[in-house]
């Protein structure tokens, strides 16, 4: 990205209304330093959200010092649906010798009363105990299905 170094690493959120939905974005960066501002837009055509109904969260997931996992996931609450939506995650973690066989867990995320809804979703959640390096999100709402591939984990911090 033009003007900024592969190590910088900057958060940011976005009022958006519930009910509409994000379709791409982009994004200026201000250094407050007197620098020019650097507009990363994916040069001009922004960066494409496939879907926003099921969102992985990786400022709420968790992971202590003995690599156990506290996973959260956002699903659009669609308040005019009855049903529930049926949330799983399915981990990843590479063999090792002598095997090489993969180490894959599935489980399934509940509605957690510890994040109540917010925004326009409900949060569910799934504890894995021990070290993940990737998980796919398998959701179920409405009659439609959704998928978000291969999620790293090696970015998340230790709470």
């Amino acid at each position: 990205i033009k003007g900024i170094s592969a190590s910088t690493k900057y958060s940011f959120s976005v009022q958006a209304p519930l009910n509409a939905s994000i379709s791409k974005f982009w994004f200026v960066v201000d250094e407050n330093d007197g620098t020019e501002k650097t507009v990363v837009d994916n040069h001009g055509t922004g960066f494409v959200i496939e879907q926003d109904t099921v969102l992985f969260n990786p400022v709420l997931t968790k992971r202590d010092s003995a690599f156990n996992y506290l996973f959260v996931v956002g699903v659009r609450n669609d308040s005019s649906s009855s049903q529930i939506p049926v949330v799983s995650i399915q981990s990843y973690e590479p063999g090792f010798s002598p095997t090489f066989t993969p180490t894959i867990i599935t489980a399934d995320l509940q509605i957690d009363p510890n994040y109540p809804p917010a925004d326009g979703y409900n949060f569910f959640t799934a504890d894995f105990p021990e070290a993940v390096t990737a998980i796919h999100i398998d959701a179920s709402t409405d009659g439609q299905q959704f998928r978000l591939y291969r999620e790293e984990t090696d970015f998340l911090v230790s709470s």
